[in-house]
């Protein structure tokens, strides 16, 4: 099972100037948003989502790869 950890102990900022280059939004909206961004950890191999599953998330991987 993925590991649920909060933005604080990560370095998010490539997420977001990666949102940032979609969308124009402001500081203050952005820290807003992260309130309800959730960090996952997931381990090689895992799986995010099983076969049936339908997903109520987005992925952006921070380091590695999908």
């Amino acid at each position: 099972m993925a590991e649920k950890k909060s933005t604080q102990n990560f370095d998010v900022s490539i997420f977001l100037e990666e949102l940032k280059k979609r969308i124009d939004v402001s500081d203050e909206q952005l820290n807003e948003f992260l309130k309800f961004w959730e960090f996952k950890k997931f381990k090689r191999n895992e799986f995010i989502l099983k076969g049936g599953e339908v997903h109520e998330f987005s992925i952006f991987v921070l380091k590695g790869c999908l």
